[in-house]
């Protein structure tokens, strides 16, 4: 996944830690790329190292993510979409393409 791999292309950020639903697959991931942390989503947002939360989850659980990390006082990007539900028609909010071109070498 480009996403994990991209610590040792660009020097101006690191990983503190990967979440999964699949706590599993977040342990297999930090192992493999050395990260210093590995578990579920609420165990990541409480960790107070953790500045800005990127949500690669799947489309239906977006939302919920989001809102959680928000409330956690921590920064959000979002992959596409944002969420799968209308939610509020009194706000509106929008999102990018995903995360790896955003911060991609095209932009760096």
């Amino acid at each position: 996944m480009i996403y994990l791999s991209s610590p040792q292309k660009f020097s101006n950020y690191e990983i503190a830690g990967v979440a999964d639903l699949n706590v599993e697959r977040a342990q297999e991931q930090a192992v493999k790329h050395q990260f210093p942390f590995a578990g579920s989503v609420s165990e990541l947002l409480k960790k107070e190292d953790i500045e800005l939360i990127v949500n690669l989850t799947i489309p239906a659980a977006h939302k919920e993510v989001s809102k959680k990390s928000l409330q956690e006082g921590k920064h959000v990007d979002s992959e596409k979409p944002l969420a799968s539900d209308g939610g509020s028609p009194a706000v509106r909010t929008s999102c990018h393409t995903a995360p790896d071109t955003f911060l991609g070498a095209g932009l760096q």
